[in-house]
Parts: C-alpha cells; sequence; structure tokens
C-alpha cells in the first residue's frame, strides 16, 4: 500500500478536524500549551508606538509577534496605524485574531470583526474580554463574499492559527460550511466603515463583489492583501481588485505608499496594498 492510498484512507474515515491535529503534533501542543496559559492568567502585553497597550491571549501573542517582526507585516500595521483616528469605524475583514479591530479601538474608533473561523472566533472574544472593548467592538463570526447565504471553506486548523481557505476543489466531506454576508449588507446593518482591511486568503474578489455600494461610495480608506497565488488556485484573477478599485477612483499604493507596480505586484505570491478615496 503507497502513500497515497494511506492518506484516501484516512481522509475517508478520520474527519478533518481530528486529522488538523494529528498533522502537526508540535503545534498542537504548542496551542494546548497557549491555552492552558490562558487559562491560568498568563497573558501578554503589546505596546504601540504611541504608547498604548493590548492585551493578547497567549495563542494570540505569537501571531502579533510574527506580524510585528515580518517586515511587510510590519509596514502593514504601521501604515494602518497612521490612518487610524478618533471616531473611526473599521470592518476587519477576515479579522483572524482581531489585532487590527483591536488596534482600532485603542485609537479611539469602533471596529466590526468579521470571521468565520470558529478557532479564530473564540480567540477574538477571550481578546475582547482581556481589553474590555465593550461596544466598541463586535464580532460577526461569518465569511464575508458576494451576497449574504453560506459557502464551504476548508479549515487548516492549528497548523495556520485556524485560517478557512477557499478551495472550492475539495472533496465536499473535506470542507465546512460556514455563514456568509457581504459588506454592502453590513453597511446597512451596522453603518458605513472609514476604513476597511481584508485578507481573506484568496478570496478578496468576492468581498469586493459584495461591496460594490460601499466602494462607488468611496468613503473607506482600504487596506488589502491580495493573496494571487491563492486566488488563482480558486479560479480568480487577482487583477480585477485591482481593475475594480481603480473603476471606482481609488488611488492604489504599495503598504510603504508609493505608487503600485500593477504587474510586480500581481507577480508576488502576497501583495499588501492601500487604496485610498
Amino acid at each position: 500500500m503507497n502513500e497515497a492510498h494511506i492518506k484516501a484512507i484516512l481522509r475517508a474515515y478520520v474527519p478533518r478536524e481530528v486529522r488538523n491535529w494529528l498533522r502537526s503534533p508540535a503545534q498542537s501542543a504548542q496551542w494546548l500549551w497557549r491555552s492552558g496559559l490562558g487559562r491560568m492568567g498568563r497573558n501578554r502585553t503589546w505596546t504601540l508606538a504611541e504608547g498604548s497597550r493590548i492585551i493578547c491571549h497567549p495563542i494570540a501573542y505569537r501571531s502579533v509577534r510574527t506580524q510585528a517582526e515580518d517586515p511587510e507585516q510590519a509596514a502593514e500595521l504601521a501604515s494602518f496605524r497612521r490612518h487610524c483616528r478618533p471616531g473611526m469605524f473599521l470592518f476587519d475583514v477576515g479579522a483572524n485574531f482581531g489585532l487590527f479591530s483591536l488596534i482600532c479601538v485603542r485609537m479611539g474608533g469602533r471596529a466590526l470583526a468579521i470571521e468565520p473561523s470558529a478557532m479564530a472566533a473564540g480567540i477574538i472574544r477571550k481578546q475582547m474580554q482581556l481589553n474590555r472593548t465593550g461596544v466598541a467592538m463586535e464580532l460577526i463570526e461569518a465569511a464575508a463574499g458576494e451576497h449574504e447565504g453560506f459557502i464551504e471553506l476548508l479549515s487548516t486548523g492549528v497548523i495556520s492559527d485556524g485560517f478557512y481557505k477557499y478551495e472550492p476543489w475539495r472533496d465536499a466531506r473535506e470542507l465546512k460550511r460556514v455563514a456568509m454576508t457581504s459588506l454592502d449588507r453590513l453597511c446597512a446593518r451596522a453603518g458605513e466603515p472609514s476604513h476597511l482591511k481584508i485578507d481573506v486568503e484568496g478570496y478578496e474578489a468576492a468581498v469586493l463583489r459584495g461591496a460594490r455600494n460601499l466602494l462607488a461610495r468611496k468613503s473607506a480608506t482600504i487596506f488589502l492583501e491580495l493573496h494571487n497565488e491563492m486566488a488563482k488556485a480558486a479560479g480568480e484573477d487577482p487583477r480585477f481588485c485591482l481593475e475594480e478599485l481603480s473603476r471606482h477612483g481609488y488611488r492604489i499604493y504599495s503598504i510603504h505608499g508609493e505608487n503600485l507596480d500593477w504587474d510586480k505586484a500581481l507577480n508576488r505570491p502576497i501583495c499588501r496594498i492601500l487604496a485610498a478615496p
């Protein structure tokens, strides 16, 4: 029996949630260890350049450190902080552990964190409690897409901090059905954001198609992560996102504030951009 046959048998009889935990014993052990530290109140503090502090659950703190130490992610965080202001309203689409939302709240704004992963949403709730965000931050446990309804997503488990990915070609048994809404629908319910951050693992085009009314009003400064390789694998054209923003009159820059070279941006696995109204 070769490796392919063994994997096929495991997929048929062992649920993906279990296989996610077994796939990387070391990372699973670290997740459980950090969960235990959180239950004991061994939380960590991350200080913003402006002096404000965010209390982090141990699981979230690892992600925060990664974002702060990676040059591109650190530049994105710095750019986001420069655009924050009291009274802002953020739609944090693909919130993961809610870092952008918490920064927004600490800077005197309100945030709507939109996250389909139950694992990540659980950590966001803990982060909201630790930081006493109150009514300044709300969690929507759903995916954002082109319309309201449901979508089948692939859970990556603890290997990628509970991220969900859009991989429609997968066997249906591998996918999880989650609720989906659109940004236009959220605007009708919660009001229009002044800031929009999108990090959805290759599903960016669908999110923008569900935000056409919002984009047409050009009210939000947009921080967008283009996951070019993931988008292409899912049958999307990443160029659509740039064209859609440009069509609505947005000025598109690199996260460093330079004019964006579209061809170079689209040839990278991930490109972080700033779109200004």
